[in-house]
């Protein structure tokens, strides 16, 4: 057990190296799943932290559990699958262990650079816990997060229904989303690598083909965004691009050029979110 920070009582902690309990938790939730005809799983604190001094464990180490997770989580996953194929697993946080094997990882709150997760754990479907907030689900958006919406604080009776706006909006950002689908589920994430950018937040995206620059607006007013574009490491083959926005447009247009740099200026709407996207010499990768 140990005292539990937030609510001030004991949390009394299931020790996951303990092969009786790997094997009640797994026939307990492929149960509860089947037997409730649900297909989704979360799976609070997957990876366990607390040590474990239990002498009738009779553990090498007292990590043990914190050891065993990679293997409990891998029986558990194959375990959801085997008996339901399109069977999904969700656990809170972001790190290396149990990404292998979560569909998505939770958190409460943003780490200050998410930028880092994204290019360290690519594979990881990274969920991130937002308000109703257009400006942050932008930048959400742009990185490439999930968004877990909360509405106004857990527990308060509130639908996202209740904020229609706000539904449009993010009604708008998915059409653009699937629009876009090719860059966030084959694509790879570059930062900023070679972009310079003003007047709006912005990533990069590449796919073997095309190079994609997202931008949005985080403001509720109209602004003009400015942003450089190097082609060297990209392979960029042409100045032309076609400009997707979330507000459903979609032009061809071109980028002026300077030496090696792509320039474009762009009025962005409120909370406006375009993609732009550039042709890519063949490439191998």
């Amino acid at each position: 057990s140990n005292q539990q920070q937030l609510f001030g009582h004991l949390d009394y902690c299931m020790c996951s190296a303990v092969k009786d309990f790997q094997n009640f938790a797994i026939h307990n939730v492929v149960g509860v799943l089947s037997q409730a005809g649900y297909s989704t799983l979360f799976y609070d604190q997957s990876i366990e932290t607390n040590l474990c001094f239990s002498p009738n464990h009779q553990h090498p180490d007292v990590s043990a559990p914190c050891m065993a997770s990679h293997d409990f989580l891998k029986m558990l996953k194959g375990a959801m699958l085997e008996s339901n194929k399109g069977a999904a697993l969700m656990g809170e946080g972001w790190e290396v262990v149990s990404s292998q094997f979560l569909d998505a990882g939770w958190v409460w709150h943003t780490p200050a650079n998410p930028e880092v997760f994204r290019y360290s754990l690519p594979w990881a479907g990274a969920a991130a816990a937002v308000d109703v907030d257009a400006a942050q689900v932008n930048r959400y958006a742009i990185l490439g997060l999930h968004l877990a919406i909360v509405a106004r604080g857990l527990e308060n009776g509130k639908n996202l229904s209740d904020f229609p706006e706000f539904a449009q909006h993010l009604s708008r950002l998915i059409k653009l989303r699937e629009r876009t689908e090719r860059f966030w589920v084959d694509g790879t994430f570059q930062d900023d690598i070679g972009l310079q950018l003003s007047g709006a937040f912005g990533k990069v995206y590449q796919t073997p083909h095309e190079v994609a620059v997202f931008m949005a607006n985080l403001t509720d007013n109209v602004t003009e965004a400015r942003f450089e574009l190097d082609k060297s490491p990209y392979g960029i083959a042409a100045a032309s691009y076609s400009a997707i926005s979330s507000n459903g447009s979609s032009e061809d247009l071109k980028a002026a050029e300077e030496g090696a740099a792509l320039k474009v200026t762009k009025s962005l709407a409120p909370f406006e979110m375009i993609a732009m996207i550039f042709q890519r010499h063949d490439a191998k990768s």
